[in-house]
């Protein structure tokens, strides 16, 4: 079998990531995989061989010479499923070069936001399957129209074998950061800094919650559009030493070990990348229940949900971790089981091929 993955995202966020725990294992298992990727995105180096890697400048929606780029791609290589990863155009045009050449296609869906009714009804005409990776993106999606049989879900992974945990290391860190009191509890947020992920919102909590207890410190790890915003947020209110903008690193799992308790009150998400990697090294939760959230995060068993844009439901729940470190280990232990059982590499590589295999079997 021959699947040609579409990715165009210019960046290795958690979808890209995807789409290389994917190709490796569907490679192991003697799928022939193409990648068409955008030239600037890093998955490419990543995927250390398991597929032929074909490169596009692909600028976003407006961008039409991605349509005929696919449609190339397609009658040079035959493909014999394409598979769409990413949105912002991408999904459409692959889509209509798929069908109109009369190839069988399917698409990822990560989002759980709703789209526009005419355009929502018109692109998913194109594809045979949507494969959606939470439950939450499932619901969404027959809600808005499309047969249940249609959409799978597969839920997305992490590679659990390449997280470890070093207390020499935590140590190290709180170092470099100055941080020598043992009792200071460490906070942090992996996301892009975009509204949606509710960083200004955290800000507003954390405030709160320093007012009750000082020896605290929050890292806000990401890049995005509202890095200026954070930043004269962090000056305007005096939190130069308590809270630290690190920017983007793409091997979080890195350091994601050296914080207590990771915080993520997002207002919307398809599932969150970062929520596993924190599950996985035992740290505890705390985030909103939206869409596919509560499917990682299971409240009081390995972390607590709030309410979405609520500052005292956040900041309360904040508080009660920092102020309870036995209630912190009690939940941390129970975020690698959860992992383990949901969100394998295995199974996800094993749910997409299922799909692909049921696409030929009448």
């Amino acid at each position: 079998m021959r699947v040609l993955h579409i990715e165009g995202g210019k960046n290795l966020y958690g979808g890209p990531t995807q789409v290389v725990y994917l190709v490796k294992g569907l490679a192991k298992k003697g799928i022939e995989n193409i990648v068409l990727c955008h030239e600037n995105n890093t998955l490419q180096e990543k995927l250390d061989g398991n597929a032929e890697i074909v490169t596009t400048s692909y600028r976003g929606e407006l961008d039409m010479r991605i349509f005929f780029q696919i449609v190339k791609l397609i009658i040079r290589k035959q493909p014999d499923i394409i598979h769409i990863h990413s949105r912002r155009g991408v999904d459409f045009y692959g889509g209509l070069a798929s069908f109109l050449l009369r190839k069988t296609c399917l698409l990822t869906r990560r989002v759980d936001n709703k789209e526009r009714f005419s355009l929502f009804k018109l692109k998913y005409f194109f594809y045979k399957k949507i494969i959606a990776i939470s439950d939450e993106i499932k619901n969404i999606l027959v809600k808005e129209g499309l047969p249940e049989n249609k959409v799978i879900t597969v839920k997305s992974a992490i590679n659990t074998n390449a997280i470890s945990k070093g207390d020499i290391l935590k140590d190290k860190f709180r170092e470099e950061h100055n941080i020598f009191d043992p009792n200071t509890t460490l906070i942090v947020i992996v996301a892009q800094l975009i509204p949606r992920k509710g960083h200004i919102l955290l800000l507003d909590a954390f405030r709160d919650v320093k007012k009750t207890n000082n020896n605290i410190r929050l890292f806000i790890y990401g890049r995005g559009c509202l890095k200026e915003r954070i930043k004269e947020y962090i000056d305007k209110n005096n939190l130069q030493e308590h809270v630290y903008l690190k920017g983007f690193l793409s091997e979080i799992r890195s350091v994601l070990h050296c914080f207590d308790f990771l915080v993520h009150p997002a207002q919307k998400e398809g599932l969150g990348i970062a929520l596993l990697e924190a599950a996985s090294l035992q740290l505890p939760i705390v985030a909103t229940r939206v869409g596919g959230i509560p499917e990682i995060v299971h409240d009081n068993v390995n972390g607590l949900l709030v309410q979405p844009q609520s500052k005292k439901n956040l900041s309360d729940a904040m508080l009660k971790l920092i102020q309870n470190p036995s209630l912190r280990e009690k939940l941390g232990k129970e975020g690698p089981k959860i992992v383990k059982r949901d969100f394998s590499v295995e199974k996800m590589v094993n749910g997409n091929l299922q799909v692909y295999r049921s696409l030929f079997t009448k």
